[in-house]
């Protein structure tokens, strides 16, 4: 079954079975902390989290911690996250893409 997701000013809903749906906010991701804290919040991390690109990938990778079938991050106001670390930002879209995790999936916004 394809997934299909339909979005609403801020309402979200996943019509495919059994998604979590995380949402974050770039507008509040000034740093890289924000965005630890951000992702770690929206995706449950354990405490065990690094707090850094190594332990990130190796989160995003696993993520059994969550128990749905599959997940999906959306980072709304995307273009305001990290402004001024542009250089950091396409570190995690980048690591976002090399992720091979075939249940996770991101959306930026």
């Amino acid at each position: 079954m394809s997934q299909v997701y339909t979005i609403n000013k801020n309402q979200i809903i996943a019509k495919a079975s059994d998604t979590f749906i995380a949402v974050i906010d770039g507008e509040a991701i000034l740093a890289m902390d924000d965005f630890y804290e951000a992702i770690s919040k929206a995706l449950n991390f354990p405490d065990y989290f690094g707090e850094n690109m190594d332990a990130l990938d190796e989160m995003l990778y696993d993520l059994d911690w969550i128990e749905h079938d599959y997940i999906l991050l959306m980072i709304k106001n995307s273009d305001k996250m990290l402004q001024h670390e542009i250089a950091k930002k396409e570190s995690i879209i980048a690591l976002f893409e090399g992720i091979d995790n075939p249940y996770f999936e991101v959306c930026l916004l």
